[in-house]
């Protein structure tokens, strides 16, 4: 259910990044151009992760509430992700690596827009790849782009 409800947002993504108020002011804007941007940020977030680099993590997300949601935990400021940043990449065996299994990126607008990617984690009772969904609404700032707010679900593992 949860995957159909996200694919139905998705399907909703283009329409949204192409539209413009009528009658504003705001300037026209490349919409595929906001996606390169947005992914160069990506790429660079899921290396600084997989590299287990927790100041430069800290420094891609941005300062709104709430920021970061994991395990039912709702971290609302930068220096919370930071704290608890190192038990987070702990997690991560050394050498160890997610995957992309697949990948989309929307511009909302000029300054916005979202990332979901589909990652294969070994969590499996046997090690095997389980997908893990990772949403990310993104922002640009005076700074660059900021992730503003991330949502990750994994699917259940069968025992």
């Amino acid at each position: 259910m949860r995957l159909a409800s996200a694919l139905g947002i998705l399907s909703l993504a283009p329409l949204l990044g192409a539209c413009a108020a009528p009658g504003t002011d705001e300037p026209p804007y490349d919409p595929d151009a906001v996606a390169a941007e947005i992914e160069a940020q990506l790429r660079s977030e899921i290396a600084r992760f997989e590299g287990k680099d927790c100041t430069v993590i800290a420094a891609l997300y941005g300062d709104r509430e709430p920021l970061f949601v994991v395990g039912g935990r709702t971290m609302a400021r930068r220096a919370d992700l930071e704290a608890a940043c190192p038990g987070l990449v702990s997690r991560i065996p050394d050498g160890a690596s997610r995957p992309v299994a697949s990948e989309a990126i929307y511009a909302l607008g000029p300054e916005s827009g979202y990332s979901v990617t589909e990652f294969r984690v070994r969590m499996g009772p046997n090690g095997e790849p389980v997908p893990q969904f990772v949403t990310k609404i993104w922002q640009k700032s005076n700074t660059g782009w900021r992730i503003v707010h991330v949502h990750e679900s994994v699917a259940p593992v069968a025992p």
